[in-house]
């Protein structure tokens, strides 16, 4: 009995779905840090935020771990840049996220042999929820973070995550096309 070939290309996807995952476990704690810090509505178009500075230590200064939110008198957050920065890097990592996984999924549904072994559901499913992880988000800026996109979008945020996951496990079990 002979071992059948392990093809590279199966391990070679597998490979960038698993930065894809790490990618989007980046975002999703990029989106965590946003809710945190009240800096939803800090930033409400797709990639221009008015109160943000470009400044490097604000960067630094935005993420910084130790650092909790200034209160006025009435117990309300006080607005500051660092939250229009959080909100933008949500942003920019949405896109990026967005392209990094439609030029996998893309390249994957040309390949015949692996939408005919199961994987071609699985890319559909990455991609349908990517885009609905789009459109949502836009809406919640849109419709100033009504409670129930808010939700959603992290429910579907899960169901991504899950379906990537699932993505790579395929690919990665393949020992040939």
């Amino acid at each position: 009995i002979t071992k059948p070939k392990v093809m590279s290309s199966p391990l070679v996807l597998s490979k960038f779905i698993y930065w894809g995952l790490i990618i989007i476990v980046i975002q999703t704690f990029i989106g965590g840090w946003t809710s945190a810090n009240y800096a939803g509505t800090s930033c409400e178009k797709l990639m221009i935020c008015d109160d943000m500075k470009h400044d490097t230590f604000l960067l630094i200064d935005a993420f910084n771990p130790i650092e909790s939110l200034q209160l006025d008198q009435h117990s309300k957050v006080i607005t500051e840049n660092k939250m229009a920065v959080i909100q933008f890097i949500h942003h920019l990592f949405a896109i990026f996220a967005l392209l990094y996984f439609s030029l996998i999924v893309a390249y994957l549904l040309k390949r015949q042999k692996l939408s005919e072994r199961g994987v071609r559901k699985d890319c559909l499913s990455v991609l349908g929820l990517l885009i609905l992880q789009f459109i949502l988000g836009m809406s919640t800026l849109v419709f100033s973070l009504s409670i129930t996109l808010v939700v959603l979008h992290n429910l579907f945020a899960a169901l991504l995550f899950i379906a990537i996951t699932s993505l790579y496990t395929k690919l990665s079990l393949r020992t040939s096309l």
